[in-house]
């Protein structure tokens, strides 16, 4: 048995000053290490693991200190300085755990701790320190108490921060967390053996020093702590340079695919002026074929086959205009559900004998601020697409109505929350799988065979609906159906749309005098044919020096209407010098291709019509213009 001897406490022997000055030297090079890192990457882990080894070191330094005013200086333990040290002290101990495992969160996370957390834990962690320094004022073994508080608080958040690393799976086995994750532990339980000790040396009351492995023992892990947060950080890094690298690959691609769209884009542009112009004379001689054969005549069935494939070839062309952001664009205060009825009769013969379409609409109007052929362009999409899912036939449903959009929807759909328009087309053919529903919007991805399909249908009812503040959801079960929902915001409250507008010029608008440019000869022969029939008187030009000439020899032109690429001076600069002489002049603007419209920088007033047009719709937009008020006078 050992002696009974009087109890000692602790005191500053050669080994714990030997175990405190390797320690306090491992955490000031780790300190160092780390924060080279963090100034070349500053990133917040760094940081949180440079001050764990500065507080560390604070800790050691203090902790000295205040072992040396016990054994040599006999401060009284209500010595402000006493107090303060040990204060000092037990919080930085307590912060350097806390440090460890926040800088490891961090770093499993990706993303910093928010200000409030940080702040919040500190002041736990200073008002902790601080309380049971003043608890332990009037106890015995003061020292070995708050050692003992910092023993259990540091090696339970080791420990916790530990296992919480190896549950997490950390970076697929990447060897920093690893080595982090069992050094943590290993100190942490390394903390509990040092309570051990304490509490056995003050049941015992035998004069011990503290035992050598053990606080050499604390420099290895220390070390091996130091080694996991550098490893994981270069490893981090590694994996970061890797993903840049595969993003620079998906940007380059994305580059790449972005000029393609371009020329695309160009292409596009080049081709659809003159084919446009050639589809409005297409339309114009459809016309006059359906009105000299009516319905039930010899000859109507063959006219709506052409009447259906002048459609289908204006509606490629205006996917690709849209899709290259090259198209003209009027959005107006429209009633979606009335737009869909209106479409019902042209959608059934696209349709053909073996798709049976049924509409299921609401009585209530839903106003909505959209460009009627865009919209219209997207239904006929959708359509087509359901129609060709039905090889064999079906039943396809179009149904409109109005629903409420809440924050949990809207951040999913990415609209903002409210009332919105929605149109859903419904079929019961082939469905998709979750590969393809995923691709669905994708510009010329298309699951038909080549030939059938361009695969820009649903990209360009995509870019159209999200232009206009809407979302496209799709839902699709394999071999039962997909159903295609569009939500278009809802206008605020106002006037009523109107239904449609009247083809005819009203007896108190005839009387003006329309002057009309286009370089196309059977453009401009069919327009000018159109307005005579209206009543109009009509002065022509074939390009725009004609159309200044024609319009300073008649002073009371009430409208013009022109083309906006012509050789020589094109519109834009047309309308410029016009308005230089009559500011407040109505302009409508016809075009099959309009260019980079921003840059032509045309006045807010005019009025456009994109061409392939109908008779109908361009006497609509005549009489829209003539019946709005004058230009303001600039």
């Amino acid at each position: 048995m050992r002696p009974n001897l009087p109890r000692l406490d602790l005191g500053l022997t050669q080994e714990v000053l030997l175990a405190y000055g390797m320690q306090a030297f491992v955490c000031l090079a780790l300190a160092l290490l780390l924060f080279s890192f963090a100034r070349r990457d500053p990133l917040p882990q760094l940081r949180w693991w440079t001050w764990s080894w500065i507080a560390l070191l604070v800790y050691l330094g203090t902790a000295a200190f205040s072992i040396s005013v016990i054994s040599k200086w006999h401060w009284p333990a209500g010595d402000w300085r006493r107090l303060l040290i040990s204060s000092t002290s037990l919080a930085a101990g307590l912060m350097q755990p806390c440090f460890v495992a926040m800088g490891a969160f961090e770093s499993v996370r990706e993303r910093p701790i928010s200000s409030s957390t940080r702040r919040t834990l500190l002041a736990v962690v200073v008002i902790t320190a601080i309380a049971f320094t003043f608890a332990t004022l009037s106890l015995p073994a003061t020292n070995t108490l708050r050692l003992s508080a910092r023993y259990v608080l540091a090696g339970a958040v080791f420990v916790a921060a530990a296992v919480s690393l190896m549950r997490s799976g950390v970076r697929d086995g990447s060897r920093g967390p690893i080595v982090l994750a069992w050094s943590a532990l290993a100190y942490g339980l390394g903390q509990f053996h040092g309570l051990f000790w304490l509490v056995r040396r003050e049941v015992t009351g035998t004069i011990e020093v503290f035992p050598f492995y053990l606080g050499f023992g604390d420099v290895l892990l220390q070390m091996f702590l130091g080694l996991g947060m550098l490893m994981w950080h270069l490893e981090a890094q590694r994996e970061r340079a890797q993903r840049a690298l595969v993003d620079l690959e998906r940007s380059q691609e994305a580059l790449r695919h972005t000029q393609r769209m371009e020329s695309v884009g160009r292409l596009a542009g080049g081709v659809a002026h003159d084919f446009n112009n050639l589809m409005t004379i297409m339309v114009a001689a459809t016309e006059d074929l359906e009105a000299h054969h009516p319905a039930r005549t010899p000859g109507n069935e063959a006219i709506q086959h052409l009447k259906d494939a002048v459609h289908r070839a204006k509606s490629l062309t205006s996917q690709l205009l849209a899709f290259s952001r090259k198209q003209v664009t009027q959005p107006e205060r429209v009633d979606l559900a009335e737009l869909v009825a209106l479409q019902e009769r042209m959608l059934t013969r696209l349709l053909g004998t073996e798709v049976v379409l049924e509409r299921e609409t609401t009585s209530a109007r839903l106003p909505v601020m959209a460009d009627p052929s865009q919209f219209t362009q997207v239904l006929m999409n959708l359509v087509v697409n359901a129609r060709d899912a039905m090889r064999e036939g079906g039943v396809m449903s179009i149904a409109t109505g109005e629903v409420a959009i809440g924050p949990t929807d809207g951040e999913r759909l990415q609209v903002p929350p409210g009332r919105y328009a929605a149109v859903a087309v419904r079929d019961n053919g082939t469905g998709m799988t979750e590969e393809v529903r995923a691709r669905v919007f994708e510009p010329f991805f298309t699951t038909k065979p080549v030939g059938e399909g361009t695969g820009l249908g649903l990209a360009t009812a995509y870019g159209i609906v999200r232009n206009a503040g809407g979302a496209i959801e799709v839902d699709s079960v394999l071999g039962r159906g997909t159903t295609v929902t569009v939500l278009w915001p809802l206008t605020d409250a106002g006037p009523a749309p109107t239904s449609a507008t009247s083809a005819t010029i009203p007896a108190s608008l005839r009387q003006g005098t329309v002057l009309l440019v286009e370089d196309d000869e059977p453009i401009r022969n069919l327009l000018q044919r159109i307005l005579s029939k209206q009543g109009l008187t009509v002065i022509v030009a074939q390009d725009g020096a004609e159309a200044l000439m024609r319009f300073r020899g008649t002073p009371s032109v009430d409208l013009v209407v022109t083309d906006v690429l012509m050789p020589g001076m094109d519109g834009g600069q047309l309308i410029t010098s016009l308005r230089e002489t009559r500011p407040d002049l109505r302009v409508l603007a016809v075009s099959g291709y309009a260019g980079d419209l921003e840059s032509r920088r045309f006045p807010d007033d005019i009025a456009w019509l994109q061409k392939p047009f109908s008779s109908a719709e361009f006497t609509a937009a005549v009489l829209k213009v003539l019946d709005a008020p004058a230009a303001p006078l600039r």
